[in-house]
């Protein structure tokens, strides 16, 4: 068996193992550079797999799938956006693979976007984006507006949902996105 084979994840007796390219590396959100590691990718979607038909949605197969894509000095990132799109390209095997792909872009808007709504509100006004007395409104109510916000429900949406919030509606300063879908 060639070793290239060997290397794509394919023992020399034709078994499947998840396929862990043994020299790429990653940018963190810090800008720490890691290995490429499978059960890194693993841990990252299982959580948001949760209360999904595991009898049709394989959160394995997914990141065996979503590795394979992954280049060199890829930011994790752009991994969330891989493994988003290879759980919607699954969606024809069980729908919940596209709740699947909703929640891996919920959760990175969660990491890109600012952690509260207030800090959302002050990125808005700074982009004059956010009228100065609805500012101070949301100033003067900062601990209640932040407390109801319940993050967990940006992840009922499917990524149809979630790419055309992201796309259209989600509020942006300097071609970035601020807020979530809570925020709105």
């Amino acid at each position: 068996m060639s070793e290239a084979r060997l290397s794509m994840g394919v023992s020399a007796a034709g078994a499947s193992k998840p396929a862990q390219p043994k020299h790429f590396s990653v940018i963190t959100r810090s800008g720490e550079v890691k290995h490429v590691d499978f059960n890194a990718v693993t841990a990252r979607l299982e959580p948001l797999g949760e209360g999904l038909n595991h009898n049709f949605v394989s959160i394995d197969k997914v990141a065996q799938k979503t590795i394979i894509g992954i280049t060199d000095g890829m930011p994790t990132s752009e991994i969330d956006e891989l493994a988003s799109r290879v759980a919607a390209d699954m969606a024809t095997q069980h729908p919940d693979y596209n709740l699947l792909a909703g929640r891996v872009s919920a959760s990175n808007l969660q990491k890109t976007c600012p952690s509260s709504f207030v800090e959302a509100a002050r990125k808005l006004h700074a982009g004059d984006i956010l009228a100065d007395d609805l500012y101070e409104f949301i100033l003067a109510n900062a601990n209640v507006i932040n407390a109801s916000i319940e993050h967990a429900n940006d992840m009922v949406f499917d990524v149809f949902a979630m790419k055309t919030m992201a796309r259209s509606y989600l509020l942006r300063v300097d071609k970035v996105l601020v807020e979530t879908p809570q925020y709105m």
